[in-house]
């Protein structure tokens, strides 16, 4: 699994409006309105598993590429929209097991 229910804290949004966006998001696509984070967490890693994304690590990255992956994608402005605040350590391990 790419990204775990542990990745994703969704009682601590930066947000409210945002939050509650994002979390009609995962009601419809879940198709329910009783959704909860892991039942979100599953549909991402079915859409996942069924776009047969390859591993990073065949595009030739490697452990030792992810300190710099993490700092680009911390500076980046992609991450201020970003509903959840992911830490250094959570993108390391998401992107850990995206190798």
């Amino acid at each position: 699994m790419v990204v775990g229910e542990s990745d994703v804290r969704l009682e601590k949004p930066r947000g409210c409006a945002v939050f509650e966006s994002e979390w009609s998001r995962v009601k419809r696509l879940t198709g329910s309105d009783d959704a909860r984070a892991d039942e979100g967490v599953a549909w991402v890693q079915e859409l996942y598993d069924g776009l047969e994304v390859p591993p990073l690590a065949s595009y030739g990255l490697t452990s030792d590429d992810l300190p710099t992956l993490i700092e680009k994608a911390s500076v980046g402005g992609s991450m201020r929209g970003n509903p959840v605040e992911l830490t250094r350590e959570k993108m390391e391990g998401i992107l850990t097991r995206a190798l």
